[in-house]
């Protein structure tokens, strides 16, 4: 399990199987359902791979994109998931 960082002023995680994000520098703030949506709140997710588990999270560069590891693949986040960031599988090979 990965232990938590700070990315993109977000305090990052892993919890149950999903990569959590706090608000932008709020990091004690994990509320995903505000009242007002914006691109600083609070975001979480998986990998797009039906029943894949999020076991892995690693910051590659300080403020564009991060390593979500998997049981069966790799996958790569770029730019803010609240504004158009996007994840791709990078490869199929597990984590080791």
């Amino acid at each position: 399990m990965s232990k938590p960082f700070i990315w993109q002023d977000r305090l990052c995680k892993v919890e149950d199987g999903m990569w959590l994000m706090s608000a932008v520098g709020r990091h004690d703030d994990f509320h995903f359902f505000p009242r007002e949506h914006s691109k600083e709140q609070a975001v979480a997710g998986t990998c797009p791979s039906h029943g894949v588990q999020v076991k892995l999270m690693e910051p590659i560069t300080e403020d564009r994109i991060f390593l979500v590891g998997t049981d069966d693949s790799k996958w790569v986040l770029t730019g803010n998931p609240m504004d158009g960031g996007r994840i791709e599988q990078l490869t199929d090979k597990p984590i080791t």
